[in-house]
């Protein structure tokens, strides 16, 4: 098991950050009520620190199909807890899908300039 380093937990608190800021600028964008932000926010801390955590016992190899593995539980918690809050599946599940995909796509391109 590897140790909590300094850098490690800068690089966690980058990576919750910036997932946070795509998923609620996704949330501003289908217009969801301001409740849900602090909703989306205390989901993300567990979410992804827990999974940016689960990765550092990954062995390499397996890195890309443990995070789509991870992303895919990721996306069914949140559609889960924003399904309570919106009581509209689709809805949900849509809102789910594109944080989700933006804070992967924006988390991927910025990698050099987060680890």
């Amino acid at each position: 098991m590897s140790e909590i380093t300094p850098m490690i937990f800068e690089t966690l608190l980058k990576a919750l950050a910036l997932t946070l800021v795509c998923e609620l600028v996704v949330l501003m964008l289908f217009r969801c009520f301001k409740q849900l932000y602090l909703v989306a926010i205390l989901i993300n801390i567990f979410t992804n620190i827990g999974m940016n955590l689960l990765i550092l016992w990954v062995n390499p190899i397996h890195y890309h199909v443990f995070v789509i593995f991870m992303e895919i539980i990721v996306i069914l918690i949140e559609f889960l807890i924003y399904y309570l809050f919106i009581k509209k599946g689709k809805q949900a599940l849509l809102i789910s899908l594109a944080a989700n995909f933006t804070s992967y796509l924006v988390g991927l391109a910025l990698m050099g300039l987060i680890y």
